[in-house]
């Protein structure tokens, strides 16, 4: 997971653009994609490989699927580099929702963990992986509920 030295200043979140019916990435989501992708090996110290071109694509790619379902008062998630060249999404909304995504280099499936509270203020999860492109909007739509 990130840490504290990794993580951005705050930036005023930026509406995301229409440019021929194809979302374009809300410009902190591209600035914090081109620096992860100029990590060097071994950016946490502990021997964590750069982050790979694959797991950007991919990360923008689901970025773009999910945009139209994210209202204007919702906080993008955060993202973080993973040590295996991969990067992880973050996201609390403010319900107290939270999924987490870990986007791997490479074709494998990425997992989820989705933490949602029960009628009770017990903190429910929900995990398994992301293998279809209808999976990952179900699970923003859990998230983004009320």
């Amino acid at each position: 997971m990130a840490t504290p030295a990794n993580r951005p200043a705050k930036v005023p979140r930026r509406k995301a653009k229409k440019a021929e019916g194809v979302n374009i990435l809300p410009q902190e989501v591209v600035d914090r994609l081109e620096h992860l992708a100029t990590l060097p090996p071994d950016w946490d110290s502990y021997g964590a490989v750069p982050i790979k071109p694959e797991a950007i694509e991919k990360t923008k790619a689901m970025f773009k699927q999910i945009l139209p379902l994210v209202r204007k008062d919702v906080p993008l998630p955060f993202i973080a580099p993973s040590p295996d060249g991969g990067v992880e999404w973050e996201w609390t909304v403010p319900s107290g929702k939270e999924l987490l995504l870990d986007i791997p280099p490479d074709d494998r499936p990425v997992p989820f963990l989705l933490v949602e509270l029960s009628d009770s203020a017990e903190e429910v999860e929900t995990e398994g992986t992301l293998g279809d492109p209808l999976a990952l909007e179900e699970a923003v739509k859990r998230l983004l509920s009320r």
